[in-house]
């Protein structure tokens, strides 16, 4: 984000929550959650670009970093990843598929300024509107 600073080149951020963790923990177990986990982090680690910086934020949240990208742009590849979820099941350990589906909330520098704290706030503003409009969707908050 600094060297975005210094540039001045817009930089994006995505937060990524699973929908319904909590159900898949609760109906398939622990085991079958951290599988989920792990599916959406190879999801994303194969759909993201070598400079964006992905982590796992929380139990079941994760944070996209993407430097020198528009809102236009990470909100596109946040459908890609989506789209990639939407398609690809999770092999669950008795061999049945699991649909692990996600929310993403998109935020940028363009509307932020170069504080990270709100950047991070506006992804989560936005991830919220992705939750509460029905899930298994991207938002910028912006309507």
């Amino acid at each position: 984000l600094q060297q975005a600073q210094i540039t001045k080149k817009e930089t994006s951020l995505i937060i990524v929550d699973i929908d319904d963790f909590k159900k898949i923990n609760d109906q398939y177990g622990h085991q079958q959650g951290d599988l989920a986990i792990q599916h959406v982090a190879n999801v994303l680690r194969d759909h993201l670009r070598s400079s964006d910086i992905v982590g796992r934020y929380g139990g079941e949240e994760f944070i996209i970093m993407l430097p020198f990208t528009s809102i236009e742009n990470a909100q596109q590849i946040a459908k890609i990843c989506l789209q990639a979820l939407q398609r690809q099941g999770l092999a669950m350990v008795d061999e049945q598929t699991l649909s692990v589906w996600a929310s993403f909330g998109v935020s940028s520098t363009a509307s932020s300024g170069f504080d990270f704290a709100e950047l991070f706030r506006q992804a989560d503003r936005a991830l919220y509107h992705a939750k509460s409009n029905g899930k298994n969707q991207v938002s910028t908050g912006i309507v």
